[in-house]
């Protein structure tokens, strides 16, 4: 056995020797073990160059996929989304915004362009010398000469048409007392006109020596040491320094002045207006017509009756013409009779 078993060992190592050879390898007795030339049972051995090319592929598989990830994402961001589907009558608002916003754009369009002449317009007319003022004529004007009313206005011959201001002209020429209102009219090329409404007086107020002409509105006119032919208003409220041309007179006065006017208009209606010399508005329950031609007090009392009161009046002025006295209508005409009590 042992002999058997000694060639067998000899017949492995020779077998060894051959396939050894057959490699070209060199016997590894006096060498160093290498791993990588033997063969181990139970033990993958992997060549390092091929590790390094897998770890390589693997890291350009992973690059790959990042770049293709991204260049994915990419897409996705330029690739719009698909509109969604609407439905007609959506279409149709949709449709209908737009035509609206056209025609907005075309208005606005259109006003700047509006603006754009009338701005040339403009230059042109401020500018040229067609424009320059020729001729100023005042109308309706009878208590006030055109001369002061064109002063008043601040405009000058020569200045260009479109250029003074027409809300000044009317303030300047309003500040006299004696002018109601004002209309200014640009007449194209070169002339302007000038329409006034003159208040006129009806009344006038004693005042120490002089006498304020005052309007059927209560406006004070003018105060002039002349008296003038209007009935002499009396026994008013108003305080002497408020007496000023261009004031009003106080509130009760004013209110005394509509029973005023009322007289007035019954007594023009009866033909007496003209023999009234002054009016006497102290009592708002009494008010007095002193006729001084004919030497008479009417006491009128309130300013109601005066259909009746009137005719009363002309009769005892004829009845008792010359008779100086005082004539009594402030009484209960429905229940007495009016009276004449002659002058002592």
């Amino acid at each position: 056995m042992r002999e058997k078993n000694t060639k067998e060992n000899a017949n492995q190592k020779k077998n060894h020797k051959k396939m050894i050879a057959k490699k070209g390898l060199k016997d590894t007795k006096d060498e160093t073990f290498r791993l990588e030339d033997e063969i181990v049972i139970g033990l993958n051995l992997v060549d390092e160059k091929n590790i390094k090319v897998t770890d390589k592929q693997k890291r350009t598989k992973k690059g790959k996929k990042k770049t293709q990830k991204q260049n994915a994402s990419k897409k996705k961001k330029q690739i719009r989304t698909p509109e969604k589907k609407i439905s007609p009558k959506q279409y149709l608002e949709q449709e209908e915004k737009k035509k609206k916003k056209r025609k907005i754009w075309a208005r606005i369009l259109k006003i700047f362009f509006l603006l754009a002449i009338l701005i040339g317009i403009i230059l042109f007319a401020s500018l040229s010398p067609i424009f320059s003022i020729a001729e100023i004529t005042v109308q309706n004007n009878q208590l006030i000469s055109s001369d002061t009313v064109i002063s008043l206005s601040g405009i000058q011959k020569g200045e260009n048409l479109f250029r003074f201001s027409k809300k000044e002209a009317r303030k300047g020429v309003k500040e006299n007392p004696y002018i109601e209102d004002v209309i200014i009219t640009r007449v194209i090329p070169n002339k302007v006109r000038i329409e006034i409404e003159e208040r006129t007086p009806s009344f006038q107020l004693e005042f120490a020596n002089s006498y304020v002409y005052m309007n059927n509105q209560g406006y004070l006119l003018e105060i002039l040491t002349e008296k003038g032919n209007y009935p002499i208003i009396i026994g008013y409220l108003t305080k002497e320094e408020d007496l000023v041309a261009g004031n009003r007179i106080c509130t009760e006065d004013l209110e005394r002045l509509e029973d005023v006017l009322k007289i007035v208009r019954a007594a023009k209606s009866y033909q007496l207006f003209d023999r009234i010399t002054k009016i006497n508005i102290e009592d708002k329950n009494n008010y007095q017509l002193i006729l001084e031609e004919d030497e008479k007090t009417i006491h009128l009392g309130t300013a109601t009756q005066l259909d009746t009161k009137m005719p009363n009046i002309q009769m005892v002025l004829e009845k008792e013409a010359g008779v100086p006295g005082e004539y009594f209508l402030n009484i209960d005409l429905n229940n007495q009779d009016p009276y004449f009590r002659e002058k002592v």
